[in-house]
C-alpha cells in the first residue's frame, strides 16, 4: 500500500511543480533573507563537522598492530629470487587481512615497481580477473582468503607462504579503541575505562569489531548507562566468533537514527567491492527524498553531514581523500555489506539481479533495482529482459558493459549506469 501511495504522490508532485518554479523574484529574495541567519549557523556547524571528519581521516591514517605483520610480509616478499612466489594471508573475517595487503600494496618503496590490486567478488569471472592483471605483469602475488584450504591451495610450491592474521594484542586492542573515541586512553573518563576493559574483551583483538564498536561510542554521549547498555548488548561470551561478529555489526545498525538506516542501505545498491563516490551517493539520496532541509540547511549540506556521520560511525570505509584531506570515495566492508543485504531483504528496501534466475523471481513491486550482469550471465540475461514488468521500479542501477533501460526509464528517481567502474547517472529520470 504504501508504494501505491508513492506513486499517486509522484505523479500529483509531477504536475504542480512547474507552478513552484514560477515563483517571483520578489518571494525568493524574502525567502533567502529570512533564512540568512540560519544559513550563517549552519555554515558554522558544517565547517565543525568537517574538522571532525578530517580527525577521523587522521586516525585512520595510523594503523594499529600491523607493523610486525607487515615486516613478517615484506621479508617473505623482498629476495632476489625472480621466480613467481605467493604468499596468501589467510584468518577470520575482520581480521585485517585485506588492510596488510592494502598497505603492503601503497609502499612508496614497494618490493615490486608494477603493482596491482584486484578484488575477487564472489561473482567474479576468470575473463575479468585476468583482463585486470594482464598489464601489470610480475612474479610476487598476494592472495587473501578466510579459508585454510584456499590457502594451501594458493599456495602449492615449497617456495610460498602462508601468513596467517593475529587478533589484535590487548595493547594494541586499547590503543585502537581509545585512540578512535577520545584519541589517547588517558583522556578517558575514570568512569568509563572499567566498562572499555568488558567491551574490549568482548571484541576479542577483533579490529573490525574495536573499529565498528568506537564508531558507535564516539558518537554517544559520555554517559555511563549509554555505554553499559551497549557492553550488556554484545553478550557475554569472549570466544569471537562470525556470529559474534554479526552481533557487533547489527548493534552499530540498530543504534542508528531512521534517515542514516536508509542511507545506509542504500548502500546495497552497489556490487562488491565497489568504490562510491561521495558526491553521486549525496545526488542519489537527494533525489530518492532521503533528505530532508533542517534548519534552513540546504539538501546538498544535510546530505554531506549524513554522509560524514557514516564515516565517523565507521560503517563505510574512506577510499579516496581530495587534497584537504575530505573523504571523496569510500567502500562497504564485505561482512557490513552481508548486513546491509540481509536488512534490504527483510524490508523489500531493493532488490539485486546478478544472474538469469534472479531475474526471473522479479515481482511488480521492486523498487529499487540493481542489474549487476556480466559476461554470460549478461547474455543469458537480457533475453529474459523483455519478459518483465518493471513499471513499479523508481530507481534503476545498471553495472555491466550493455543494459536495457526503456522500459524502466519512465518514473525514475535515479539512473544509473556503470561502465568499467566509471558511473554516468541521471538524478529525477522522470519523464
Amino acid at each position: 500500500m504504501s508504494y501505491d501511495i508513492e506513486n499517486i504522490i509522484d505523479d500529483f508532485g509531477g504536475k504542480i511543480v512547474e507552478k513552484n518554479e514560477m515563483e517571483g523574484l520578489a518571494k525568493k529574495t524574502v525567502r533567502f533573507l529570512k533564512t540568512f541567519r540560519a544559513r550563517y549557523q549552519i555554515a558554522g556547524q558544517i565547517e565543525g563537522i568537517n574538522k571532525l571528519v578530517l580527525e577521523t581521516s587522521d586516525r585512520r591514517n595510523s594503523l594499529v598492530g600491523l607493523k610486525v605483520p607487515t615486516d613478517e610480509l615484506v621479508d617473505m616478499l623482498n629476495d632476489k629470487e625472480m621466480h613467481l612466489k605467493v604468499v596468501s594471508i589467510v584468518g577470520f573475517g575482520g581480521l585485517g587481512k585485506t588492510t596488510l595487503a592494502n598497505e603492503i600494496y601503497r609502499q612508496p618503496d614497494g618490493v615490486v615497481e608494477c603493482r596491482a590490486f584486484v578484488p575477487v567478488t564472489q561473482r567474479h569471472t576468470i575473463q575479468k580477473l585476468i583482463r585486470s592483471l594482464l598489464s601489470e605483469l610480475g612474479s610476487r602475488v598476494i592472495t587473501t582468503t578466510r579459508i585454510h584450504d584456499v590457502a594451501k591451495a594458493c599456495c602449492s610450491h615449497p617456495r610460498d607462504y602462508i601468513l596467517e592474521m593475529k587478533p589484535l594484542s590487548d595493547e594494541d586492542s586499547r590503543r585502537l579503541f581509545f585512540n578512535r573515541i577520545f584519541n589517547s586512553e588517558e583522556a578517558c573518563p575514570r568512569q568509563l575505562r572499567d566498562i572499555s576493559t568488558e567491551i574490549l574483551r568482548k571484541c576479542d583483538g577483533m579490529p573490525l569489531a574495536i573499529i565498528t564498536i568506537s564508531g558507535m561510542l564516539a558518537s554517544e554521549r559520555l554517559d555511563q548507562q549509554d555505554w553499559e547498555h551497549i557492553r550488556n548488548s554484545l553478550g557475554s561470551g569472549t570466544n569471537f566468533t562470525l556470529k559474534g561478529m554479526r552481533k557487533i555489526l547489527d548493534l552499530s545498525y540498530k543504534n542508528l537514527p531512521p534517515h542514516l538506516k536508509t542511507c545506509l542501505l542504500y548502500l546495497g545498491m552497489y556490487p562488491e567491492d565497489f568504490e562510491i563516490q561521495r558526491h553521486h551517493l549525496e545526488l542519489q539520496w537527494i533525489a530518492e527524498g532521503f533528505i530532508s532541509k533542517e534548519n534552513g540547511q540546504d539538501v546538498e549540506n544535510v546530505a554531506r553531514s549524513y554522509f560524514n556521520e557514516l564515516v565517523n560511525r565507521s560503517l563505510i570505509q574512506p577510499a579516496g581523500f581530495d587534497n584537504c584531506g575530505l573523504v571523496t570515495h569510500c567502500k562497504v566492508h564485505d561482512m557490513m555489506r552481508d548486513l546491509i543485504l540481509c536488512k534490504c531483504a527483510e524490508e523489500n528496501f531493493l532488490t539485486i539481479v546478478d544472474g538469469p534466475q534472479a531475474i526471473t523471481k522479479l515481482d511488480n513491486k521492486v523498487r529499487r533495482l540493481s542489474l549487476q550482469l556480466h559476461g554470460d550471465d549478461e547474455t543469458n540475461g537480457m533475453k529474459l529482459w523483455g519478459n518483465i514488468s518493471l513499471s513499479q521500479v523508481r530507481t534503476f542501477m545498471t553495472f555491466g558493459g550493455r543494459e536495457e533501460i526503456k522500459k524502466v526509464q519512465e518514473g525514475l528517481n535515479v539512473l544509473q549506469k556503470s561502465k568499467n567502474g566509471k558511473l554516468t547517472q541521471s538524478h529525477n529520470a522522470k519523464s
